[in-house]
């Protein structure tokens, strides 16, 4: 089950995945819900190792390189201070013909730490993508299996209209509004490149 404001997003990476066979996951972020929503989409095979900042950080992980067959970088990008040298960082460690999948947002509204982020060390909110902008992050890597976003005025509205955390049931009219997509009002884009 999805929320309201990734739905789209996460069903459409839900598709793509199911026909990608995977054996291991480095998930980076701390997001509770998106850590089950990416276990959702991937083989319950795969074994996924969580983890989050400050324990991890992306732009500079502890991990060898050539050491990871799949990153997920969840809702992480738009916090880092240099995003290109996180997308660095994330080909360095993934092996040859590895897989990263990376969420961000256009539209999202400015999300600050709270103080007890903060205090943990939780980074701020800076940057902003386009599908294009995500493309031009990646354009090192061999393949770029997916990049889109997805929105619509309609969709943006209900979002800020208290919709944005609803779980939407498969089939239920909350779902027509979750999927709505012009083709230009993006609130999340995601990349899914092969380094």
């Amino acid at each position: 089950m999805y929320k309201f404001s990734r739905y789209k997003m996460y069903k459409t990476l839900e598709l793509l995945l199911q026909d990608i066979s995977l054996d291991t996951c480095f998930f980076v972020g701390e997001d509770e819900y998106s850590c089950s929503s990416i276990k959702q989409m991937l083989s319950p095979k795969t074994q996924i190792e969580v983890s989050g900042y400050p324990e991890v950080d992306v732009m500079n992980m502890s991990k060898p390189d050539n050491s990871v067959e799949c990153l997920v970088a969840d809702q992480v990008l738009e916090h880092v201070l240099n995003p290109f040298e996180a997308v660095n960082e994330i080909y360095r460690v993934l092996i040859p013909g590895g897989l990263a999948i990376v969420t961000t947002c256009l539209m999202n509204p400015v999300h600050y730490a709270s103080n007890n982020d903060q205090a943990r060390g939780h980074a701020e909110d800076y940057w902003r993508f386009t599908p294009n902008g995500l493309r031009l992050l990646f354009d090192k890597y061999t393949e770029i299996l997916q990049c889109n976003g997805h929105g619509d005025f309609k969709f943006l509205h209900n979002c800020m209209a208290g919709y944005r955390d609803k779980i939407v049931d498969p089939g239920s009219s909350l779902e027509k509004l979750a999927v709505g997509d012009d083709g230009k009002t993006y609130l999340h884009v995601w990349i899914v490149a092969r380094k």
